[in-house]
């Protein structure tokens, strides 16, 4: 298979549509065979998918198995903002969480036109490195130079992300 090929198949546009194309199917009703996988292979689905897309950006690909269940854990310092790291992730769960219900739903996944179920759940966590924190908190207290710092002297998570994403589209991160 060709980069060009494999680069489309995960595509986030393309996962997004093999995922609606499931909930079609799961409300039509139609019989779908399922190929059950072991949460090691969710795990290396994940980790193709994220060198596709953040190539040099080092993640760490967990798997966990506990008594009702799995999931993999995806974990990395810095690098590409966490919505964007989980809009390609989150495809990969094979359980959906319906807080109305207090219920789990089972959903599985799409991959090359096939229906998965794997790890049950895809947990997604980024950290900061001291150094991006220190240049991003400096530059926060710029901004807010002669005026009353927010929230106690402390900003707020939505301040961090938005003075990250200035930062990064500046070319200083």
């Amino acid at each position: 298979m060709n980069t060009t090929t494999r680069a489309a198949q995960l595509d986030p546009q393309n996962i997004a549509a093999q995922a609606t194309a499931a909930r079609e199917i799961e409300r039509s009703r139609v019989k779908v065979d399922t190929i059950h996988e072991k949460p090691k292979d969710t795990a290396k689905r994940i980790r193709k998918a994220l060198k596709a897309h953040f190539s040099g950006v080092k993640f760490s690909v967990k798997t966990e198995t506990y008594s009702m269940g799995s999931s993999v854990n995806v974990s990395y310092t810095d690098g590409p903002a966490l919505d964007s790291v989980k809009a390609i992730v989150d495809h990969f769960a094979s359980y959906k969480g319906d807080v109305d219900h207090d219920q789990e739903k089972e959903r599985g996944y799409y991959f090359k036109g096939k229906h998965y179920q794997g790890a049950k759940f895809v947990k997604t966590k980024r950290e900061r490195s001291p150094d991006r924190k220190e240049i991003i908190k400096a530059a926060l207290d710029h901004q807010h130079e002669g005026k009353d710092k927010p929230n106690g002297g402390y900003y707020f998570v939505w301040q961090w992300n938005d003075m990250e994403r200035d930062l990064i589209e500046a070319g200083l991160l």
